[in-house]
Formats: structure tokens, sequence, C-alpha cells
């Protein structure tokens, strides 16, 4: 080996002995410091111990602040001397420095670790300081849009407020996360407390209710009125729409009020008793379902108007006395007929009375002979009124006139046996009430068909 070998070959030893020393060093540098190029929460912390790398992150916990962002572009800070907050080691860093790969210490490459705080804070002043935040201050509760009705104005759509109240509990729980996350900022303009009802939700509602609201329509009930404006309309509207089904509750509490079919009556007799009569088929009866379909469409069409209920059954009169003055009264204790006209008793007899059901019925048509019964008031089901030939002292004149009849000195003495003979009995027949044939005749040309029948 010449002088020129030898000096290459210990050239090459020494830089083989250099960069194994270099590199040994370097190895074992690393095993008490970051590789170059490493960032650890945002940090540079290359070449550094953990020692120097946890007085970084004490350094960051004590400048720590949070901004609470706010509705309307309101912000806030929390910081980390308010709360108590401070650094506590938890050997995470020393655990990220120990997992390094040192055995290629000198390629730099770029590492991003992420490492909790590792920190304590003070729990009551947290909520203390989230509790002081202003916007936590004179808080408003928001409003929901509403539709009023004023005299004169009509309907006025309100549109709802936002208001400046925040829920607490939920605002809390989102800075505490976000500070125990070590975030820079949190939102809480979610946090605040909405209206139920928007403007937007009302508006189909509010263009239904200024349709009908000059709808006035006036139910006619004879000496009574029953007044549907938007005042109660308003009640009738579901969903922004009139709806049928409380448009039907609306016809039978009409129905409730104002029928009168087999209801109980007061009646004052005609020998001035005050007595009550129920049952009978005589009355007022609305077509609820008719009436129901009218009424939509009268509400609909936005009429102002006085309006006739749809009728199932109608009787003589639409007053609170449906009976009027023009009737035929039965009392079956003390076996009378009376026919009263225009609130006259122009007939009162006695009879002869069967079976027949109390209450106020509709007269049907009369009939002059009907089953071997002459000058027939029927009513009811299967019961009428009929003339018979019955005892004369069972007869009532005529009360239409004051004109006295012929004495009996006048009548021929044919007659007057014939007055005194005794004639055949009348059966009772269930359902049936006889009176006078005489008396009978003069009531059926005065009677006609849907008078009432008033029998108790």
């Amino acid at each position: 080996m010449n002088r020129v070998q030898k000096a290459a070959v210990i050239i090459i030893t020494l830089l083989l002995v250099v960069l194994g020393t270099a590199y040994g060093a370097g190895y074992f540098y690393f095993g008490s410091h970051f590789l170059p190029g490493t960032e650890l929460n945002e940090f540079d912390v290359s070449f550094k111990t953990a020692a120097e790398v946890q007085d970084l992150l004490d350094q960051k916990v004590k400048s720590y602040a949070i901004a609470v962002e706010e509705r309307n572009g309101g912000r806030e800070k929390i910081d980390a001397r308010s709360i108590g907050m401070k650094y506590k080691p938890g050997g995470t860093v020393q655990k990220l420095l120990s997992g390094q790969d040192r055995l290629l210490w000198f390629i730099p490459e770029s590492s991003f670790e992420k490492t909790d705080l590792g920190f304590v804070l003070d729990e009551k002043l947290l909520e203390e300081q989230i509790s002081g935040l202003d916007c936590m201050q004179n808080m408003s509760a928001p409003t929901d849009a509403r539709i009023l009705y004023k005299e004169g104005e009509g309907f006025i759509l309100i549109p709802e407020k936002e208001g400046s109240k925040v829920d607490l509990e939920q605002a809390s729980e989102l800075i505490d996360t976000a500070i125990r996350r070590g975030e820079s900022s949190v939102d809480i303009s979610g946090c605040y407390e909405e209206p139920k009802i928007r403007q937007a939700d009302l508006e189909k509602k509010y263009e239904t209710l200024k349709k009908f609201q000059d709808v006035i329509i006036t139910y006619d009930f004879g000496d009574r009125t029953e007044t549907l404006d938007i005042g109660k309309i308003r009640d009738l509207i579901v969903d922004d729409e009139l709806n049928r089904e409380k448009v039907s509750a609306y016809v039978e509490e009409l129905a409730a009020k104002y029928d009168t079919k087999g209801t109980e009556r007061n009646f004052v007799t005609y020998d001035d008793r005050k007595i009550k009569v129920s049952g009978g088929n005589y009355g007022w009866k609305i077509d609820q379902e008719k009436e129901t379909d009218g009424l939509m469409n009268a509400i609909l069409s936005g009429q102002t108007d006085v309006r006739t209920p749809v009728y199932e059954q109608e009787a003589k009169e639409r007053d609170s006395n449906d009976i009027g003055y023009t009737y035929i009264e039965v009392d079956k204790e003390n076996s009378q007929f009376i026919l009263y006209v225009d609130g006259n008793p122009v007939i009162q007899t006695t009879g002869i009375s069967g079976s027949i059901e109390n209450g106020v019925y509709s007269l049907k048509k009369p009939v002059s002979e009907e089953d071997g019964k002459n000058w027939c008031l029927p009513f009811g089901s299967g019961q009428c009124i009929y003339g018979a030939d019955m005892d004369i002292s069972d007869e009532t004149s005529d009360l239409d006139t004051a004109e006295e009849t012929d004495s009996l000195d006048d009548l021929q003495i044919d007659d007057l046996e014939e007055l005194l003979s005794d004639p055949a009995p009348v059966p009772e027949e269930d359902g049936c009430f006889a009176i006078p044939e005489d008396s009978a005749r003069d009531a059926f040309s005065q009677c006609k068909k849907g008078m009432p029948v008033i029998i108790y």
C-alpha cells in the first residue's frame, strides 16, 4: 500500500468515525429533544426538551382566551385567569417524545402532534363568568307572531320578536366544551330562544280571516236571533281553512238551543194551571247536515244577511212559544176538549178518552170519515180525536156565539123524548178521544194540518 492509499484509508476512517460519532450524538440528543420539524398544538417544538415544551404549554394555558360569538355580531371574551385555569402536566409530552423514531433523525420531516393541554379550572368561576356575560343580562323573551282583531280596523298581523333570551344551560355546555378542547372561539348564536310562531306561519290564516272579517250572518228564530260574525267564525278555522267539523259543531249547538221537537214545554191550561208537557212530534228540528252545507257556503261567499236555517221539520210558530194561539188542548184527567183560535176558546166539550199518550203533536190532515169514525182529527202514531153520538149532557155549545139555543119549553115533545132517550154508549178506544159529533164537525171545519195538539 503506497502512501496515497494509506492517506485515503486514514481519511475515510476518520470520516466514518466523525460521522458515526455525530450520528450517535444526534441519536442520543433526540432521545431528550423533539426531532426537527415537529409541531405540537401549533407550537414549533423542534430541538426542545419535554420540560421546555411543558413551559410553552404552561404559557399557552396562562394566555388562553376564548371569544364568545353572540347574535347580531356581539362578541365577548373569557380568559384563563378569570376561570382559574392552570396547566397540569400529565406525562403526555414525555410520551410523545419517547415515541419518536430517532433512527433517521438527520432527515427533517414535518410532524404535527396534538395533545390535551392538561389544565384544570375552577368550575364555579367558569359558571360565574358565563352567567356574567353581557348577553346574559336584561334578557327579553321572544314573542310569537299573532293576529289581532281591532274594531274598525279588522285583522292585523303582528310579526314575531326575536328577543334576547339565551338558554343558559345550552350556552354553558357549549362554552365549557369549547374551552376544554382549547378552541379559540365558540358561537352561541344558536342558543337564543326562538319564537314558536313566526309571521310566515300565519300569512295564509291572516288572508283567510281578512276574507271573512266582514261576514255577518244573523239567524232568525222569531222573537230571538243568533249572530255569527268574525268573532265566532275565527273559531271555525283550522289549519288556515274553514273547517266543516267545526261548522257542523256550531250548527249542532244551534239545534240544541232552538230545536223544539219532543222537548219539554211550559204550558198554561184552559183552567190556568201551569204544567209541563213533553213528548210528541210537534216542533222545530234543524236539518243539521243540510244547514252545515248551507252555512259553509254562506261564509265562504262572504254573505252579510239574515238566514233561516234549513229545517227537517217546521212548526206553526217560530217564537219561543212555538205552539202559538191556535191549537187543540185535551185534558185527559178531566175529559176536556178545547179548541183555541187566535187565543180564544171557541169550542170546549167533554169527551171520552182512551189510552192516548201525552205530548205535543202536529195535527195530520183532518178527514171526515176514517175507519168508522166521523170528523176525525188524526195526530201522532195512529191517534185521533173524532166525533161520536153522545148524551146531550156531555155536549157544550159553541163558545163562539153568544146566542142562546131555544129552551126546552119550545121543543116538540117528540124531540124531547128523543133527546132524553139513552144513546148507545161510546167505548173507550186506545189512542182515541171521542167528543160529541156536532163539536167534532165544528172543530173539523176550523182545524188545519200542522196545528198543535196538546195532550196531558
